[in-house]
C-alpha cells in the first residue's frame, strides 16, 4: 500500500490547503471526517511532536488521492490534511472544491457539532442533518456523548484479567440519564469534563427578562422600538429605533438594523455568502469607519424567504467586531464563540449556544 503524506494546516487556511492539494494532483476526494481531541489529543494524530501540539479541540481530516500513477510504476499518492478546530468553532466548507465533500461535511456537522461556513451542495437547503432522526439531541461521535446502553445499565466492568477493578465492577451512571441517545439535562456535566452539552439546564428569567429557551425554532421575527446604537472607529455609525429582532431557540437575539439608518459609506460589499435554512442566502459586508475596516463583519439578505421578507433592507452586525453596541444605553456582550451574531443584554438569560461544547444544541 502506498504511503500517506500527512499535512497539518492552520484552521484559517483549511479551504486553501485542500484546494492547493487538489491543484497539485490530489484530485480524487476520498473522505472527510473529524477526530475528537478535546481531552488534549496526546498523539495529535501522530503528526506533530508532543511539545508543539495544538490546543484541545477537534481534528478535521480529509483524505485525497492522486490517481495519475495508477497502473504504472509510481502507483497512487495519498495525502491526509488535518486542522485543529477549537470547540465551538468551525471551518470554511470545501464543497466548492470537491462537490462530493457535501455528504461528509453534513455528517461531520451532525455527529461532532462542527460548523462549515459557506456550505453549498447545490440544493439551496444549507447545512442540515443527514443520518439522525428528527428530534435527536446531542452529537454522538463526541467522546463526552453517553452511549444509550450506558444510560440504561452500568458498564459490566473489565473483560480481561488485570483490566480495571475486576470483572463485573460497575461504573456509576448519572441519575439524570434519560432515554438512550437522549442525555438528560446535566449529563454532560457529569461525564463531560465539567461542560454541559445536550439539553442544558434552562435559567429562569426574572422580571422583565426573556429566556432564549422560550424562543421558537423556526425563529420568530419581531419589531422593537429599543434605541440601538453602534460605534466603530470613534464614531456612531448606527442610531435607530426601528430594528428587527430574530429570536431562535438557544440564541440571544440578532438585531437587524435598517440600512437607511446606517451612516453613509460605512457598508461595502464583501466576498462570500452563506445559506440559512430559514431566512435564505446571506451576503457579507465590510464595515468601514475612520481608520477601521472590519472585513465581513456584517451581513444581509437581499432576497429573504417569505416569512422573513421584512429583513430586506436591513443589516446585521457582529457586536464583538464593533467598538460598542448599545441597546437602550446598555452595552451589549457578543454571543460566545465568534460563530454567531447574537446580542446579549441583561434582558435575556441563557445558557447561550456558542459556548464550548454547544454546537450540537
Amino acid at each position: 500500500m502506498s504511503q500517506v503524506e500527512q499535512r497539518r494546516v492552520e484552521r484559517q487556511g483549511w479551504h486553501d490547503a485542500v484546494r492547493a492539494a487538489r491543484d497539485e494532483g490530489y484530485a480524487y476526494f476520498d473522505w472527510l471526517s473529524a477526530v475528537d481531541q478535546t481531552d488534549g489529543g496526546a498523539e495529535a494524530s501522530g503528526v506533530v511532536a508532543e511539545d508543539s501540539l495544538p490546543e484541545p479541540g477537534f481534528d478535521i481530516v480529509c483524505h485525497l488521492i492522486d490517481v495519475r500513477g495508477a497502473g504504472g510504476g509510481s502507483g497512487l499518492r495519498r495525502v491526509l490534511l488535518l486542522t485543529r478546530v477549537p470547540d465551538g468553532q468551525g471551518v470554511r466548507s470545501v464543497t466548492d472544491v470537491f462537490a462530493g465533500a457535501a455528504w461528509h461535511e453534513r455528517e461531520t456537522a451532525e455527529m461532532f457539532g462542527i460548523g462549515f461556513e459557506d456550505f453549498d451542495d447545490g440544493t439551496g437547503m444549507g447545512l442540515r442533518p443527514l443520518l439522525l432522526p428528527d428530534g435527536f439531541e446531542g452529537t454522538p461521535l463526541r467522546k463526552e456523548f453517553v452511549l444509550g446502553a450506558r444510560a440504561s445499565k452500568p458498564w459490566p466492568g473489565a473483560k480481561e484479567p488485570g483490566e480495571g477493578g475486576g470483572v463485573g465492577t460497575p461504573v456509576p451512571v448519572p441519575p439524570t440519564a434519560a432515554a438512550p441517545g437522549r442525555p438528560g439535562p446535566v449529563l454532560g456535566t457529569a461525564v463531560g469534563a465539567g461542560r454541559m452539552r445536550a439539553r442544558p439546564r434552562r435559567q429562569e428569567p426574572g422580571p422583565g427578562q426573556e429566556s432564549v429557551w422560550d424562543y421558537p425554532r423556526p425563529p420568530r421575527l419581531e419589531r422593537t422600538d429599543e434605541l440601538v446604537e453602534v460605534e466603530l472607529g470613534g464614531r456612531t455609525i448606527v442610531r435607530t429605533t426601528r430594528a428587527l429582532r430574530v429570536l431562535e431557540t438557544s440564541h440571544p437575539p440578532t438585531y437587524y438594523l435598517p440600512v437607511e439608518d446606517v451612516a453613509p459609506g460605512v457598508l461595502r460589499p464583501a466576498a462570500g455568502s452563506s445559506f440559512c435554512e430559514w431566512k435564505g442566502r446571506a451576503s457579507y459586508l465590510d464595515v468601514v469607519a475612520g481608520d477601521r475596516v472590519e472585513e465581513r463583519a456584517a451581513w444581509h439578505y437581499p432576497k429573504p424567504t417569505r416569512p422573513f421578507a421584512e429583513l430586506k433592507g436591513h443589516v446585521a452586525l457582529y457586536p464583538g467586531r464593533m467598538d460598542r453596541c448599545l441597546v437602550d444605553g446598555e452595552e451589549v456582550l457578543p454571543q460566545p464563540g465568534g460563530f454567531y451574531g447574537g446580542w446579549i443584554t441583561s434582558r435575556v438569560v441563557g445558557p447561550f449556544k456558542g459556548e464550548p461544547g454547544t454546537m450540537g444544541w
